[in-house]
């Protein structure tokens, strides 16, 4: 009986999903050698339960739980729900009762369901006792892969099909990939997105508490007016934290004495790797991991260029000149300055925008610069490298609520929150285009002034600038 349902299953896929047919039958062979050991129970024609052994105690793990799996779904899609919310990216395959749930809570069948398959063995095993072709009445996708960097890609090819979509995870699956150290970064953005739900209520006073400890530095002397009475080099290296940049660090050096270097906070651990201390540090994030960045760095000779609301450790332990931009309207600096009784120098009023280095580009307009080449600004990444291989981010974890721990997870993150997709071989996010087209919108609004140079060989392009893949091209 099961071998004629597994071999009708089968031909199901193969006739439905041939790419997932494929890798299935493929797998199967290697599958009867996996470590994974587990049970299967059959609770209803479309419901199983699995139980899984973790390690070598047989300690196990129940991807049902001692709650009503059924329960547990209709809480979890609810808690998931959005207006624009067109799919359901699933972390368990078990029978296909978790389809109908939705379906019947949405009230809408014709939402998207992925599911992301970590354990193709399980789910043989499933179709060997349940029928499938059901899901020829839904919109259902599989995700799977012989190995991550293989899964990832075919994550974010899927996921360009959809404007919203939300992750359905019970805690005891996440215990199982956690017990057992597979897909560590998916676990790892899971729970922190778990821990992390109500970190936007808890922003805004992040940022009051911020400006609140920074308001001795914020006298209306202490703007960047100052800087405009020094003289410096006349061309503006801006760096970022992306890959690029490791290519270029050598000649970086090499040029050291002829360039005026900007850097963003996240690029200053990888320029000291290097042995290069750059002239300006910029930083305008008010979570602590940014301290991070810092690092070994505070007795540092360069000047920190802050906002009121930057993490207030950084502005206190820096030993040399400091220095405060900020970006107006903003509601809760606007009300701090009020309750304060702060007034901030005008001079030091930028247009600012979503990122560190839009700040970055506006301070270096303000000091009349003719020329700025921009590295490190990638708008982009490729094969999980979305900075530099000195970032603190290959290094350690952040100490901030809402970061990331390792870059695996932000790529993950990426795929499934920020809609990643994929230009010219390299991968981008919504996040990353909207930074891109700001950058470009300020490069338009002084290309009459500056000259915009964009060190290659790594990133998306920088529309309106001149093209480069060594400094000798403009430095002489």
């Amino acid at each position: 009986m099961t071998g004629g349902l597994l071999e009708k299953n089968i031909l199901f896929l193969k006739g439905n999903y041939f790419e997932f047919f494929k890798f299935l039958t493929e797998y199967n062979a290697a599958a009867q050698k996996s470590n994974l050991k587990f049970s299967i129970k059959i609770q209803d024609s479309d419901a199983a339960i699995v139980e899984c052994f973790v390690n070598d105690d047989n300690k196990s793990l129940y991807f049902e739980g001692k709650y009503n799996p059924k329960l547990t779904f209709e809480r979890l899609i609810k808690s998931e729900y959005s207006e624009n919310l067109d799919a359901y990216f699933v972390m368990e395959f078990l029978g296909g009762y978790e389809i109908k749930k939705i379906i019947e809570i949405m009230k809408n069948n014709k939402i998207h369901i992925v599911y992301l398959i970590f354990y193709p063995e399980i789910f043989y095993e499933i179709i060997r006792f349940i029928d499938i072709s059901f899901l020829k009445n839904f919109n259902v996708d599989f995700v799977f892969g012989k190995n991550k960097i293989e899964f990832n890609e075919r994550l974010a090819l899927i996921n360009l099909k959809f404007r919203d979509g939300r992750i359905i995870v019970r805690q005891n699956v996440l215990k199982i990939l956690k017990e057992r150290g597979d897909y560590l970064e998916i676990v790892e953005y899971l729970e922190r997105k778990l821990h992390s739900k109500n970190f936007a209520g808890k922003f805004g006073g992040i940022v009051e508490e911020n400006i609140w400890k920074n308001k001795e530095y914020l006298k209306l002397d202490n703007g960047i007016k100052k800087l405009k009475t020094k003289k410096y080099k006349n061309t503006a290296l801006l760096v970022g934290a992306g890959s690029s940049v490791d290519y270029h660090l050598a000649e970086i050096s090499e040029y050291r004495k002829k360039l005026t270097i900007f850097a963003v906070d996240a690029a200053l651990p990888i320029l000291l790797a290097a042995g290069i201390i750059p002239d300006f540090v910029i930083t305008i994030d008010p979570q602590k991991y940014c301290l991070d960045f810092f690092e070994n760095a505070c007795d540092l000779d360069f000047v920190l260029v802050f906002t009121p609301y930057s993490y207030y450790e950084i502005i206190k332990q820096h030993k040399f000149e400091k220095y405060y931009i900020y970006s107006y309207p903003h509601k809760i600096l606007e009300g701090c300055l009020k309750n304060y009784n702060l007034q901030l120098d005008e001079e030091s009023k930028l247009s600012g925008g979503a990122g560190v280095s839009l700040y970055a580009h506006d301070l270096i307009a303000y000091l009349n610069f003719e020329k700025i080449i921009i590295v490190g600004q990638d708008f982009g990444f490729i094969d999980n490298h979305l900075y530099s291989k000195n970032s603190i981010y290959y290094k350690k974890k952040c100490n901030s609520e809402n970061k990331f721990f390792t870059l695996e997870t932000d790529f993950f993150l990426r795929l499934i929150e920020e809609q990643a997709t994929i230009i010219d071989n390299i991968y981008t996010t919504q996040c990353l285009k909207k930074y891109l087209f700001e950058f470009e919108k300020k490069i338009i609004e002084n290309i009459d002034k500056i000259k915009y140079y964009h060190l290659l060989p790594i990133g998306l392009n920088v529309r309106n600038t001149i093209k480069i893949s060594t400094l000798k091209n403009v430095i002489i």
